[in-house]
């Protein structure tokens, strides 16, 4: 396929590919505004064509890399095109793709890097597991934080909110969130 043309790609593939350019991508953060869906839609046929039957996605991230930065003006996240870029390998090319959320590393104790399963403490990573369930906002939360969000301008929210999660083993978790000298506690010690 040397020369890609939109109208050569399946429909159905090509909104799935602008989706996840315009959700999962997103370098001017443009999904969360009503600005139109169809933004990125221009780079769905160079997507499709650094994607289709590759098993790399060195070259599709370089892409990316590049519209954010030098086309759009926007910090480099090579890490966060790196993701996204696997996500549309594995959409173009219909195979399984399951992202890590989590990585846990467990030190036996005795200066090797990681311990083997057996050395587990299962309460242990347990214990984990359900505090990872318990840092999670809950959709008030999330509510309670955008409408909170609504009050800067949008050239303040492109830099970035701090979210602070505090423990104290007993008493609950505290969830603050910064931006702009201000603050917005969404959880208090339960």
């Amino acid at each position: 396929m040397n020369q890609t043309n939109v109208a050569n790609i399946p429909e159905e593939l090509q909104t799935r590919i602008s989706d996840i350019l315009f959700y999962k991508w997103d370098p001017l953060n443009l999904s969360n505004s009503n600005w139109p869906k169809y933004e990125y839609d221009s780079y769905v046929a160079e997507v499709f064509r650094l994607s289709y039957e590759r098993d790399d996605c060195s070259e599709l991230t370089a892409y990316l890399t590049k519209l954010a930065t030098e086309h759009m003006a926007c910090a480099r996240n090579e890490q966060h095109d790196k993701a996204v870029a696997k996500l549309l390998l594995s959409v173009v090319n219909d195979t399984d793709y399951y992202p890590d959320h989590a990585v846990i590393e467990v030190n036996n104790g005795d200066d090797s890097e990681v311990a083997d399963l057996d050395a587990l403490d299962m309460d242990k990573l347990n214990s984990i597991v359900s505090l990872q369930k318990s840092l999670s906002l809950s959709h008030e939360e999330i509510e309670r934080y955008f409408a909170w969000l609504e009050q800067f301008p949008f050239e303040v929210r492109s830099d970035g909110v701090s979210v602070e999660f505090e423990l104290l083993p007993g008493l609950g978790e505290k969830v603050t969130v910064r931006l702009g000298g201000k603050e917005l506690v969404l959880r208090d010690y339960l």
